[in-house]
């Protein structure tokens, strides 16, 4: 079992695919056909998020996999766009609402006690602005690897933008899975006590994860002012503040980077930082924010 030392807490580490489409929506994969395709890449945790419609995981057998229950939603979105509401451990009889207003889905979401991450906002158009408008979701996906197929898979751009005003958000990193070549491309890393439902429910609300597309965190530390990271060997790793604040690092000659270390403390209070850490494949890692004390 691996392990992440969260900030002076040391977890186990699951992988986890939080947004994944069936033949029960438009995916080319029946449900047994994803569970077997997710278990035999190394995943414990899998969320069933088809178009509108929520699943019977009780039902299935997860291969020892925790199964979420979950949905896309589609409410209306400005300029005639759609919003993407990835929802996240809801009730398996949760009713499709994308007829409503995008907020109102949100809430509802919210209080069956499941989650809501923004679904891949580079690819959809979004702007920072328009997700600025909408309230109670946990953050986005910053790396969805389906999206890549049109090189809209990052969204850290947006991601940055919404941190500089100041929302709270974290961020996702999943596969949106539709036909098999598209499995075990991104992953999120759950850092909790056990895979059970509740526990990643509260590590998804605690912000208590990390995301990915190959390389690994093994330790994050944060006292407020000065942020340390360690990871498996990475040619490049950056460190985003606000604006014009941050840390760029290479690796030289043959080496590998392993840590970094960056002091914050001439920020203002409530300034966030964030890593993002990237192999010698090109395939990167994101940390979810801290804040200045």
């Amino acid at each position: 079992m691996k392990t992440l030392d969260f900030y002076g807490r040391v977890f186990p580490v699951w992988k986890a695919n939080f947004h994944a489409h069936s033949t029960n929506s438009d995916g080319k994969l029946s449900p047994e056909e994803l569970i077997a395709a997710y278990r035999g890449k190394g995943y414990d945790i899998l969320n069933f998020s088809d178009h509108r419609k929520c699943n019977p995981v009780s039902e299935y057998d997860g291969k020892g996999m925790t199964l979420l229950s979950g949905m896309e939603l589609h409410p209306e979105a400005p300029r005639g766009l759609g919003w993407h509401l990835l929802a996240i451990g809801v009730p398996e009889d949760f009713a499709n609402c994308s007829e409503l207003p995008a907020q109102q889905v949100i809430d509802r979401v919210d209080a069956s006690g499941g989650v809501v991450f923004i679904a891949h906002p580079y690819w959809c158009g979004l702007t920072s602005a328009e997700l600025l408008t909408l309230r109670g979701y946990l953050g986005i996906e910053v790396y969805n690897s389906t999206c890549d197929n049109t090189g809209r898979s990052d969204s850290s751009q947006t991601w940055d933008e919404l941190l500089d005003f100041g929302l709270h958000c974290d961020a996702l990193g999943v596969d949106d899975i539709h036909s098999l070549e598209m499995c075990g491309l991104g992953w999120t890393m759950i850092a909790a006590d056990s895979a059970s439902p509740a526990a990643v429910l509260e590590a998804l609300r605690r912000g208590r994860f990390y995301s990915s597309c190959g390389p690994e965190f093994t330790r994050l530390a944060f006292d407020g002012k000065v942020f340390e990271a360690e990871f498996t060997p990475c040619r490049d790793v950056a460190v985003y503040a606000p604006l014009c604040h941050g840390l760029r690092q290479y690796a030289s000659g043959d080496g590998l980077l392993t840590r970094v270390r960056y002091d914050i403390s001439d920020l203002r209070p409530g300034a966030y930082l964030r890593c993002r850490i990237t192999d010698d494949r090109g395939r990167s890692a994101w940390s979810n924010p801290v804040y200045r004390a």
